[in-house]
């Protein structure tokens, strides 16, 4: 396992802070494919609300979404790896 500098970490805790924004409090058995399909959404979503923002304030660009989608997706199958979890990479492809 390689060593994060201090930006890379934070950028981390940002976008799992997005995910938990977005779920609320949930057990992590509770992350089911649906939930998967919503988050994914949700991130479309921040994508299209930075579209029609002509300041460019509102939403997500879609580079920095695919950054917070992919940092999610690679934790929850890390907790899955590790066994923290159940049969979740089947459902978070």
């Amino acid at each position: 396992m390689g060593t994060r500098s201090a930006d890379g970490c934070d950028n981390i805790r940002i976008a799992l802070s997005h995910f938990t924004a977005f779920t609320g409090p949930i057990a992590l058995e509770a992350i089911t494919a649906d939930v998967w399909d919503r988050w994914y959404d949700h991130c479309q979503g921040k994508v299209a609300e930075r579209n029609v923002d002509e300041a460019g304030r509102a939403g997500w660009t879609s580079d920095y979404a695919a950054k917070v989608f992919g940092v999610v997706k690679t934790f929850l199958k890390w907790l899955e790896e590790s066994a923290r979890i159940e049969t979740l990479a089947a459902q978070v492809t």
